[in-house]
């Protein structure tokens, strides 16, 4: 089955900002752990996940060019935990997550270097809790198959730190380099064909909702 990726325009794009990764208020407030390794063991809040895979994916478009654009797919399994338990590890107070990945892609075929890819979508099923990314910001030339990938998982922990008088959870920030010169982490980039349609149908649904949101902060911009 041929899947096809709506394309969003640089113009609408660029109102976009993406500021992401391990950072914090305090020196004290970020643990990082460089993982080597899938599967791998990650906690948040105190309860144990596991990271069971990372999916790298490549789609050639059929427009003008046939540029290549990236996604990748990271797996967190979850099938020990309950919905209500998951709800409320997921969810905090003021509506944000305490579980949350980045993704950046260096490929220098494509003069790519070290760039976030955006999320495009996080959910979950019975069995595990997915976070995928889509490159939308780039058509790349060539194929990827060159690509370095640095992901990081962010959860937060049982653990407080003060900070300017108030009081903030820790987090732990989960490393992944994959295919890097010196990644012990070495993956295969697949075709988009053979994403999962569950998957992928997240992923289509993300991208569409955010070209709606830049198209419609585009518009408000022309009135």
């Amino acid at each position: 089955m041929n899947k096809v990726i709506p394309l969003v325009t640089a113009s609408v794009l660029s109102f976009a900002c993406l500021i992401s990764g391990c950072a914090g208020n305090s020196e004290n407030s970020v643990n990082m752990i460089d993982v080597d390794t899938l599967p791998s063991d990650i906690t948040l809040k105190g309860t144990e996940m596991k990271v069971t895979k990372i999916d790298l994916y490549q789609n050639r478009s059929s427009e003008q060019g046939h540029p290549y654009s990236f996604a990748a797919v990271i797996t967190i399994d979850r099938s020990k935990i309950n919905d209500d338990d998951l709800y409320w590890l997921l969810n905090r107070d003021d509506g944000t997550n305490p579980l949350t990945a980045d993704c950046y892609l260096t490929s220098e075929k494509n003069d790519i270097e070290f760039e976030s890819v955006p999320k495009v979508s996080d959910y979950y099923d019975n069995d595990n809790l997915y976070f995928i990314f889509f490159d939308y910001d780039n058509e790349c030339r060539y194929a990827l198959t060159d690509a370095e990938l640095s992901f990081d998982i962010n959860a937060e922990q049982l653990d407080t730190y003060t900070y300017k008088g108030n009081e903030y959870h820790k987090t732990t920030c989960y490393s992944y380099s994959v295919n890097h010169d010196y990644s012990k982490i070495k993956l295969k980039m697949k075709d988009l064909s053979d994403m999962p349609l569950a998957q992928f149908t997240q992923l289509y649904k993300g991208v569409k909702a955010d070209a709606d949101f830049y198209n419609g902060l585009a518009n408000a911009e022309s009135n």
